[in-house]
């Protein structure tokens, strides 16, 4: 095994990967394996959970994009319950 982000066949190779963004560089191809909520050859671009995954929000909600990550927010009127579901706001 290479020390960390290096590759190839004699460990001399540095991988071409955004560290604090990176989970681990393959040691035998310098492939960058991102951590979550990053994406690209190099783990340098946010990855858009909202295009991504249609169903990360609840129903009644938005999906916003944030860096790194993503939020949802229930639509005008409706409150999260305990569960995180959107539901009517009650009147009080």
């Amino acid at each position: 095994d290479c020390k960390a982000f290096f590759y190839d066949t004699n460990c001399s190779t540095p991988c071409n990967c955004f560290k604090s963004n990176t989970d681990y560089c393959n040691s035998t191809t310098g492939q960058c394996i991102c951590k979550p909520h990053w994406t690209s050859h190099d783990c340098t671009a946010d990855k858009n959970e909202c295009l991504v995954d249609p169903l990360a929000c609840p129903n009644y909600s938005d999906c916003t994009n944030l860096e790194p990550g993503y939020q949802c927010d229930c639509k005008m009127g409706l409150e999260k319950n305990a569960t995180g579901q959107c539901m009517c706001k009650l009147k009080r």
